[in-house]
């Protein structure tokens, strides 16, 4: 079943992590790996970031008798990564809390029930991939015609917004 949604991405990111991350290594590294992004500290933004998406997606299940106690699972995963510098801890500290704290599995079950309540189609790498790849090549076209300069930062400004969007599917889903 192909999600798209905040819970699954970070199910999906924390599970690559737990399951080939090095547990020595230092968590940062592990994180923006299993998320495709370049290791530098600012991209850490987008992981707390989905993290705090995720959890607001748990908090509007209503369906779900037992949701205060996932939403608070979320909470403390979420206060784990507060606390502790992410450039600093060893992945093993993380792992450990997703792992005995049952995390991935609270996730999946959010995940699956948020999508029931509001289905949204994934789109494939494949596409994203060629999406991009035209609008790169309309912002060269924009970049290199006569128009007036105000069109033509209006129209780079859309198309750059085109472009963010497709970056940031990965991390943030549909939305």
């Amino acid at each position: 079943m192909s999600q798209s949604n905040a819970l699954r991405q970070l199910e999906m990111i924390l599970d690559e992590a737990v399951t080939n991350g090095s547990r020595e290594q230092t968590s940062g590294h592990i994180l923006l790996s299993a998320m495709n992004l370049e290791l530098i500290p600012k991209n850490m933004v987008n992981f707390y970031e989905l993290l705090s998406k995720a959890e607001e997606e748990a908090k509007k299940l209503s369906n779900n008798p037992k949701i205060d106690r996932y939403i608070q699972a979320i909470g403390k995963l979420h206060h784990v990564f507060i606390v502790n510098s992410i450039w600093t801890t060893k992945w093993s500290v993380f792992a450990t809390h997703i792992e005995s704290k049952n995390i991935l599995t609270i996730l999946d079950a959010l995940a699956n029930d948020f999508h029931r309540q509001n289905p949204k189609i994934l789109l494939e790498k494949d596409f994203l991939k060629d999406l991009n790849a035209e609008f790169e090549n309309i912002l060269e076209e924009v970049l290199s015609t006569d128009l007036s300069k105000e069109l033509k930062v209006y129209l780079i400004s859309r198309i750059q917004d085109i472009l963010s969007a497709i970056r940031r599917y990965s991390i943030d889903g549909t939305e």
